[in-house]
């Protein structure tokens, strides 16, 4: 059974390596992806710069219920499964699916875990980097919120059960317009540095707590002292400007 444990991330000491494996699989993820399928390749390479590669394991947790949002993540390879607390929920997440962008419109924390289903990696970009690239790439920017607010705007209508498919174009560009103006009100600062060894930190303890309340919870997985922790790892490509 998939149980929600947050991930850890340690670097990779191949940053060029990564660099150019990011790129590869930007560019086999936009073959099949309905938000990053025309984007052209230097916009591609300028995304590049913008995020952190994470290689996630079958099992781990690469959003945790509950915990605060900071930023979202577009899958390059994989599956991944959104769960409250234990029961699956929603379709599947695929190549190229986005995830945790419905916080980025609205604040708050994770209204749902989402769990590996297998191996893969996720392209992750915290909110506060969105504001920076308005100022060093304001077209970048323009064009990749706008595709955020339609995986948002999309999720919204299907959690409503309406097929998004047969929602209007009129409607969709009001939606959109209406989320980018929500985003502007979330206040997400570009002065805020990034802080990855803070985010690893609280993952850490996150995958504690989280793995011992498990323990705790299951018979079989008791025992006569401490709590055994299964301690997940992930490792991130810190793509180099």
């Amino acid at each position: 059974m998939l149980l929600p444990r947050p991930s850890m991330m340690a670097n990779v000491t191949h940053p060029i390596l990564c660099r150019l494996q990011a790129i590869e699989l930007l560019a086999k993820t936009q073959e099949c992806s309905k938000y990053f399928g025309d984007f052209d390749f230097q916009q591609l390479l300028d995304l590049v710069h913008e995020l952190t590669i994470l290689y996630f394991k079958e099992g781990e947790t690469v959003l945790l219920q509950g915990e605060p949002a900071t930023f979202f993540g577009v899958l390059l390879k994989g599956v991944l499964t959104p769960m409250i607390g234990d029961v699956p929920v929603g379709a599947l997440r695929g190549i190229g699916d986005i995830i945790g962008e419905t916080s980025l419109f609205s604040g708050g924390t994770r209204n749902v875990s989402v769990v590996a289903s297998e191996d893969g990696y996720l392209a992750v970009v915290p909110f506060t980097q969105l504001e920076r690239l308005k100022k060093s790439n304001p077209t970048l920017a323009t064009k990749l919120n706008t595709q955020l607010a339609n995986a948002a705007l999309e999720k919204q209508f299907e959690s409503d059960g309406i097929d998004f498919s047969r929602v209007s174009e009129q409607q969709r560009q009001h939606g959109v317009r209406e989320l980018l103006a929500k985003q502007a009100q979330q206040g997400w600062d570009a002065n805020t540095p990034l802080d990855l060894k803070k985010q690893e930190s609280l993952l850490r303890k996150a995958s504690k707590a989280s793995t011992r309340r498990k323990d705790l919870d299951d018979p079989s997985r008791r025992t006569s002292g401490t709590p055994k922790v299964r301690r997940c790892q992930v490792h991130s490509c810190l793509v180099p400007a």
